[in-house]
């Protein structure tokens, strides 16, 4: 498969290891991933509780800067944290997460890249 600019897309493997970049190309299979030390890790379906929880979260962020000066709020959005030790790539994908103004950079790309995180919130699950 192929998108409209004729990049080729990447069947989902979920037996071997990606590089982030590899992961921005992969053809949607209808489950939702994170990339964790290059591997596909499956995402499960949020519910009410989990809902819930982020939308009591954001508002109260937001309260703390309204007019948005010290930084930018992102939710549910993947990001490109670069290579561990090892050279395995990390893309998750948080819930909720806040950089301070002086750390976002180029958040046009379709994953964030993070320098430094400033906080992440992500609802854990069982």
């Amino acid at each position: 498969m192929t998108t409209q600019t004729g990049r080729v897309l990447i069947p989902v493997d979920k037996q071997r290891e990606y590089s982030a970049e590899e992961f921005e190309w992969l053809e949607d299979d209808g489950h939702c991933y994170e990339l964790i030390e290059g591997r596909l890790v499956k995402m499960p379906a949020t519910g009410d509780e989990h809902g819930s929880i982020i939308d009591n979260l954001y508002p109260s962020l937001v309260s703390l800067d309204p007019q948005r000066k010290l930084g930018k709020i992102w939710i549910t959005t993947g990001f490109n944290i670069g290579k561990q030790p090892d050279g395995k790539d990390n893309v998750p994908e948080p819930d909720l997460a806040f950089m301070v103004a002086s750390r976002v950079r180029n958040f046009c790309q379709r994953y964030a890249g993070f320098g430094s995180r400033s906080l992440v919130a992500q609802k854990r699950f069982g």
